[in-house]
C-alpha cells in the first residue's frame, strides 16, 4: 500500500494511508496535481503565475501561500517540500500517481509493439 495515492485520470481523488483526503479548493487540487505530474519542484513565482494569471504577483503569491497552507493541512506537511523560492513534493515518501502508471504502461506497450514489428520485419526478409 502506498503512503499517498493520487488519482488524476478522471475525477481527482486522493488517499493518504488508505483514507480519503479532501483538498477543498480547486486551486489546491491543481497545485498538487501539477507538482505530482511534473515530478519536480517549481519556483514559487512560476506556480503563482500559472495558477492565478489574472492577478498581480503580490496577490498571486498570497493565494499560493493560502493554497500551500491548505495542501499541507490536508496531506501533511512532510509531503510538501518548501524552500524560500520553490515548492515540490516529497516523492521519496511512497507517492503513487495514476498518471505515472499510465505513462509507464503506455511506454512498455509501445516498446513491445516496436519489438514485435521489428521481429515481423526480420521474418519477412
Amino acid at each position: 500500500m502506498f503512503g499517498f495515492e493520487l488519482r488524476l485520470l478522471g475525477p481527482p481523488s486522493f488517499k493518504r494511508d488508505g483514507l480519503s483526503v479532501d483538498l477543498g479548493r480547486h486551486k489546491t487540487v491543481a497545485l498538487l496535481a501539477y507538482l505530482a505530474v511534473t515530478g519536480h519542484a517549481h519556483r514559487r513565482e512560476t506556480l503563482a503565475t500559472l495558477l492565478w494569471p489574472n492577478y498581480d504577483q503580490v496577490h498571486a503569491a498570497a493565494y499560493l501561500r493560502r493554497a500551500l497552507w491548505s495542501l499541507k493541512q490536508a496531506i501533511g506537511a512532510e509531503w510538501v517540500l518548501t524552500e524560500q523560492s520553490s515548492i515540490g513534493l516529497a516523492t521519496h515518501l511512497n507517492l503513487w500517481v495514476d498518471f505515472h502508471e499510465f505513462r509507464q504502461g503506455r511506454s512498455a506497450a509501445q516498446r513491445q509493439c516496436h519489438v514485435a514489428r521489428r521481429a515481423a520485419d526480420c521474418q519477412t526478409r
